[in-house]
């Protein structure tokens, strides 16, 4: 078994102290913000279906398959930029956060939660990974980059060794249909152990799924692990070595509880059943259920149980309609045999707020039995079984308010009398003393899982001012550099950004609803008070039913082509008169719909157009005519991306949904003929979903694991994984001398582009660094003593990330990945297992890597 032992010189206080006051300045920012009446509701259906066809467009049944492989693929790439700062020994380049939190009390959205005995607490974010805390939220440290995919789902850690942590991936909420997995939230791979606290992990269920809800390890027999499955509760006796199906269920995403007495017993609902087993697991049946609550039309069901008196069992029934009340509580008084309704939601209360297929949580308070608190939208606290409910917190209000908690609510559950709620904005917490009534949302300030659609940044003269993104039911949020807080600008579900280059206006913000009303903001003043726009009532009655695609002139932003569900529209004075209909992709492609639109960088008398179904358009006349292309007839896969070098509108450069082909298509005659680039090495499979160019010809494609860039020198692709997660990449901007990629589910970075080009640029040892790394002993090591010690410091406080390389830059093992404070810090790591040779430390921080090597013998 690998160890990692470290000591950490006082950081926790200090950075705590930090983010404090960054919350006040953040929160100031906050309530000005709240001044413009722009924070909608979220509508995530809308969402969700641009989601559905974002995660596996081409609904491919291997996918996550090739998915893993990619990211794999990606990994073992050789990274030249990483060899070269080596050599060097010292500054390299990597990829900088350009914001974790809004305004310090709202993260992305959480999905799970689970509970050590040494205090740990470890978080589940659906596209972000696992996520682990030893000081109640103070920082945080990533458990999983290590993973071929980021969606953890489900956390249990082992009660007798607390090394022991078993992870599910894959979440569904949101639409997984009963008879097929392809309609997921966020697909996964299977379920992940690590042995030695999370710094190593091996796939044991790899073939079980890719969707799961819940772990519970018996504390008796920690042999037996019972996880459930989309449909289905499976079940281990050899700590995960096998797995067998202990039962199946008519709904999905069972809910599955433990008896807090007697751990042999087992409940677990889905749909309109409830089963039971008093083994452990392995025999399950259906108790008599008089007068059971059941969900209906594929809504959720929770199951609740407080060890006060083991004989109760709760249960939350949701449907599935989107606003329609019918949500039940439900109550059992003898263990499950006989129940009872004490709370039918006819639309007084509403407490699932319509949408009971997506956010349902219950929790039983641990010390009274009659104390319950459940919701979707908002929480709803009962001291009578469920009867009763005063509404006591409010999605709508100002973040930090004492009874704020964020919208869509999917987790309840209590710890050492706590009472933590996992929402669509991150985590929040409720002190025993307070019992649902006043909440406390810190925790999500250090957590950096915004799972964004789009972002982009105001970069006059090279140098970023600030940025903007938006993200999945957390509006578009600003932040300014070295600020890792910044305010809500505009709310509901955050889509594609804009800004304009020229002064840093307009800004251009999206939103999907299905009710008519805009789904492109514009702000003149800087971000903050957006207009209302494109609401006329053609655009409205042609929207997609998710984010609508649009892209806006970078020479003369009052320039916007808009993808509708069959025609492209366009705006040529930003919005001061309604769009119009400049002509309908499907009269020339008599299939598919507008997927992607483009108007070229410089002028936007170029424009281009992809199809759901492959088809590229081009048109010399701003719309006025479209010529399909014709070399060659068709690309393969649904149009991702489109772009323009800025200085020549004829050359073109396109992504598309080839999972295992080449996804790049360029064009030097502005879209008549296209082609793909002959590079010296091969791209990772996968999906890409966005491309950029610099003003050198280096190609920025978005891959579901990372950047990869094509130097312009050698047509040889290599990765950019330096700082940056293996995350799914949604949007790639290039602004001054930088990159700016965002993720979903891991928030939005920004690299030097001017340092890139195989450590050209890279600093020499000699010159001031706001990070060292002092020394690195023993070095040489032996593989059959494989410790070693890292002594580094740091000028400011600041997220530190250190990995093992091997000789040709290929990340080996993160070894660090955590907030430290400013000063001098120690670490030790175990490096077993690496082969003999030379290896290269590189710690990143404070917007430099500086690098050491060292050798294995």
């Amino acid at each position: 078994m690998r160890t990692f032992r470290f000591t950490v010189i006082a950081f926790a206080q200090l950075a705590f102290l930090a983010s404090g006051v960054k919350s006040v300045y953040a929160q100031q920012e906050r309530e000005q913000s709240m001044q413009s009446g722009y924070f909608e509701k979220d509508n995530f259906e809308a969402a969700q279906k641009w989601l559905r066809g974002y995660v596996n467009p081409d609904n491919l049944p291997n996918f996550e398959q090739i998915r893993y492989e990619g990211i794999q693929q990606l990994r073992a790439m050789p990274n030249p930029s990483v060899r070269q700062a080596a050599m060097k020994a010292g500054q390299g380049v990597y990829w900088r956060s350009a914001g974790i939190s809004q305004t310090g009390t709202v993260s992305g959205r959480a999905a799970n939660i689970g509970f050590d005995s040494s205090g740990g607490i470890y978080l589940c974010e659906p596209n972000g990974g696992l996520w682990k805390t030893i000081d109640n939220g103070a920082t945080w440290k990533c458990l999983s980059d290590s993973w071929p995919v980021l969606a953890a789902s489900a956390v249990a850690i082992d009660p007798k060794n607390q090394s022991t942590i078993y992870a599910a991936t894959g979440e569904a909420f949101g639409g997984l249909d009963q008879t097929s997995q392809s309609n997921g939230q966020v697909p996964g791979y299977g379920i992940w152990k690590s042995v030695d606290g999370g710094m190593n992990w091996t796939n044991v269920g790899k073939s079980l799924g890719n969707y799961f809800n819940g772990i519970l390890i018996n504390p008796v027999n920690t042999n037996i692990v019972c996880v459930a499955g989309a449909s289905s509760i499976l079940r281990s006796t050899d700590a995960g070595a096998t797995w067998k199906t202990a039962v199946s269920l008519n709904g999905n995403l069972p809910s599955l509880v433990m008896d807090p007495v007697d751990p042999a017993v087992l409940y677990a609902a889905a749909g309109s059943q409830l089963m039971k087993s008093t083994d452990s697991g392995a025999h399950w049946y259906k108790p008599a259920l008089t007068n059971f609550p059941s969900a209906s039309n594929g809504g959720l069901m929770v199951l609740g149980m407080t060890p006060k008196n083991h004989l109760f069992l709760y249960v939350s029934s949701g449907i599935a309609m989107n606003g329609v009340p019918g949500g039940k509580i439900g109550l059992s008084r003898d263990s499950g045999a006989t129940w009872e309704t004490t709370l039918l939601d006819t639309g007084s209360s509403n407490y699932l707020a319509g949408q009971g297929w997506y956010a349902n949580a219950l929790g039983v308070s641990p010390v009274d039995t009659n104390v319950v608190l459940f919701g979707g939208l908002d929480v709803y606290y009962s001291n009578h079984n469920g009867s009763q409910p005063i509404h006591v917190s409010n999605s709508n209000g100002n973040a930090g308010q004492t009874n704020y908690t964020h919208a869509d609510i999917h987790v309840i559950a209590y710890h050492n009398g706590i009472a933590y709620l996992l929402s669509d904005g991150g985590i929040f917490y409720s002190l025993p003393s307070e019992n649902g009534q006043s909440w406390h949302s810190e925790m999500n300030t250090n957590l950096g899982t915004f799972q964004q659609v789009g972002g982009d940044a105001y970069a006059p003269g090279g140098e970023i001012q600030f940025f903007i993104a938006g993200a999945q039911d957390n509006g578009t949020t600003k932040w300014t550099p070295g600020n890792m807080v910044g305010p809500l600008i505009n709310g509901g579900d955050g889509g594609r950004c804009f800004i304009g280059q020229k002064n840093g206006t307009p800004i251009y913000a999206s939103y999907p609803d299905f009710t008519g009303s805009a789904v492109i903001y514009k702000s003149e003043g800087g971000g903050f008070s957006p207009n209302v726009l494109a609401s006329s009532a053609g655009i409205q009655a042609d929207r997609q039913s998710g984010y609508m695609f649009y892209d806006v002139c970078e020479s003369d932003p009052n320039y916007v082509i808009m993808c509708g569900s069959s025609k492209v529209w366009l705006t040529t004075d930003g919005f001061s008169n309604p769009p119009t209909d400049i002509n309908s992709i499907t009269t020339v492609a008599k299939v598919g719909y507008p997927a992607y639109a483009h108007v070229s960088k410089l002028d936007p008398s170029y424009m281009y157009v992809g199809s759901t179904v492959g088809n590229l358009y081009w048109s010399s006349d701003m719309g006025g005519y479209w010529t399909k292309m014709t070399s060659p007839t068709k690309a393969m896969g649904r149009t991702t991306w489109i772009t323009t070098l800025p200085d020549d509108p004829t050359a073109v450069y396109a992504t598309t949904t080839t999972a295992t082909g080449h996804p790049l298509w360029t064009s030097q005659d502005n879209g008549q003929t296209w082609t793909q680039p002959t590079p010296q090495t091969v791209l990772p499979v996968g999906l890409y979903r966005a491309v950029a160019v610099d003003a050198q010809g280096d190609i920025f494609l978005g891959h579901d694991g990372g950047v990869v860039v094509m130097d312009h020198r050698d047509s040889t692709w290599v990765p950019l994984p330096n700082g940056m997660p293996l995350a799914m990449v949604t949007a790639l901007q290039v602004r001054g001398h930088y990159l700016i990629a965002t993720t979903y589910g891991r928030g939005m970075y920004y690299i030097d582009i001017n340092q890139l080009l195989y450590g050209a640029g890279v600093a020499t040892a000699s010159q001031p660094s706001p990070v060292s790394i002092e020394s690195v002993y023993p070095n040489p090591i032996t593989t059959g003593a494989a410790i070693s010690t890292i002594r580094y410091s740091l000028e400011g406080a600041s997220l530190a990330h250190a990995a093992v390389y091997d000789n040709l830059g290929r990340e080996e093992r993160v070894l660090l990945n955590e907030w430290s404070a400013k000063g001098e810090h120690e670490k030790s790591f175990d490096l077993s297992g690496l082969p003999a040779g030379q290896h290269y430390i590189m710690l990143s921080a404070a917007g430099v890597a500086v690098t050491k090597p060292i050798t294995i013998e």
